[in-house]
């Protein structure tokens, strides 16, 4: 099954996944009218409640923080709910197999996502029932039919064009097909990585197709994360310690190197369509990484665990153990922060913080500088909009060299940092025209007699 993500990790994932809805939403420029989901057990609502499976959530610890069991595979909200809500959606999206997702319910959209669900239909076999990627377009089929019968063709086409469609799924097809210890010993000898993933893409192509021929225009397509990491992987390969397993990974990022290719491909020759490539891989990983600095304690073990070192060789079910702390927001600086905290918020203020052990409110996070700043829930998006609006009004050629003078001067000790920004400063200003430096010049004389401008 695809991995499942405790409180900690999609506490920290969720806000950069906000960051696709919200560049998608300014993008599209328009109100998101209706949401429809595909995937597997990361944004699966309770489909599998409705099927024969091994792979079901409908039983405590989950849903332990949603107040009961729903079949979401974690302690609360999946990331899609959230994502949907930020959106403007006041409900959670209806699972497809639920039988009240009927009638006017299905006009704001569906979840068709299922556990264990996978790009190829062979995925996720030893589960039983699933509903893998071909299916739940089968279903989506259906729903357009049921939609274009209650409103009518031509407002039904409407709707697909300016809707939402989200697509996270393929980590099963490595975990639960090409990985399954054992079974799949004869299929590595016999299938190359390369070949296995180019089945992948090429059953994804005619899935992603077969979605815009049946309406969908705005697709938001998650990569693999990066599997290798998760409690299950490091388990059953105990040989790599303490580190993520590099095979698993590796094929996770030759999978999303075709994947983001495909993106491209089809945005390109698919007329009126928007392809977005969410690069979930790199946000988990960034995570994963520097998980101290995200306010989080630890990174490579599962909070709801039973069996194994890392916790991941059982699912998470009645008999195991949840983590106490599932929804820590303050920050308690560990190891690892006495070099990072300093350079953030100043030596002294990181003494004080580190040495005191100070767990610090959003307000206090705010004001020292950990984030830009802190809103009410129902406001996020709203102040997300506006902050991304405000990098796009500027010259995006200098926010990108800017951007990147910044990240690679982080790199550097503060001497070196400067020579860097001296020279990368220089090599923009000799290959500016007369017009651009005239109006650089115009923009700084400007800004020091007038009230500052976000343009460039």
């Amino acid at each position: 099954m695809a991995f499942t993500l405790n409180r900690q990790i999609i506490g920290g994932i969720v806000p950069a996944l906000l960051k696709v809805s919200i560049l998608v939403e300014i993008c599209f420029a328009q109100d998101v009218p209706a949401f429809f989901v595909f995937g597997d057990s990361l944004a699966d609502p309770g489909n599998n409640n409705y099927i024969v499976s091994l792979t079901k959530a409908n039983y405590i610890p989950n849903g332990i923080d949603f107040g009961m069991p729903t079949g979401r595979f974690t302690n609360g909200r999946t990331i899609v709910d959230i994502i949907g809500q930020e959106l403007g959606f006041k409900d959670y999206l209806p699972p497809y197999l639920a039988p009240t997702t009927a009638g006017v319910v299905i006009l704001q959209g569906v979840n068709y996502a299922s556990g264990g669900g996978g790009i190829l239909n062979d995925t996720g076999k030893i589960f039983g029932g699933r509903i893998n990627l071909d299916a739940q377009i089968d279903n989506f089929a259906n729903s357009r039919q049921d939609i274009i019968s209650s409103i009518g063709a031509p407002e039904a086409l409407t709707l697909f064009g300016k809707a939402f469609f989200s697509v996270t799924i393929g980590s099963n097809d490595f975990l639960d097909n090409y990985l399954t210890p054992v079974i799949s010993a004869v299929k590595q000898k016999l299938v190359t990585p390369n070949v296995f993933v180019g089945a992948m893409i090429s059953r994804y192509r005619l899935q992603l197709m077969r979605l815009y021929n049946l309406g969908a225009r705005k697709i938001i397509v998650a990569n693999v994360g990066p599997i290798g990491c998760i409690p299950y992987q490091r388990d059953i390969n105990l040989s790599t310690g303490p580190d993520c397993v590099s095979f698993s990974n590796q094929l996770a990022q030759l999978f999303n190197a075709e994947l983001k290719c495909l993106i491209t491909d089809l945005s390109s020759n698919l007329q009126g369509s928007k392809f977005v490539y969410a690069d979930a891989y790199s946000i988990v990983e960034d995570i994963l990484k520097n998980y101290i600095s995200y306010g989080f304690e630890n990174a490579n073990s599962a909070c709801c665990y039973l069996v194994g070192r890392f916790g991941g060789l059982t699912p998470c079910g009645p008999l195991s153990k949840v983590c106490s702390d599932r929804s820590k927001f303050g920050i308690f600086p560990s190891w690892g922060l006495s070099q990072k905290l300093s350079r953030i918020i100043g030596p002294n203020k990181a003494r004080e913080v580190s040495l005191t052990a100070t767990p610090l409110t959003a307000e206090v996070a705010e004001r020292l500088g950990f984030v830009n700043y802190v809103v009410e829930e129902g406001e996020l998006l709203k102040k997300a909009r506006e902050t991304g609006e405000g990098i796009l009004k500027n010259n995006q050629d200098l926010v990108l060299r800017y951007k990147s003078v910044i990240n690679d001067g982080l790199k550097l000790d503060l001497g070196h940092a400067l020579a860097l920004e001296k020279e990368r400063a220089h090599d923009y200003y000799n290959g500016m025209t007369k017009e651009q430096f005239e109006k650089m010049q115009q923009f700084i004389a400007g800004r020091s007699s007038k009230k500052p401008s976000s343009k460039l």
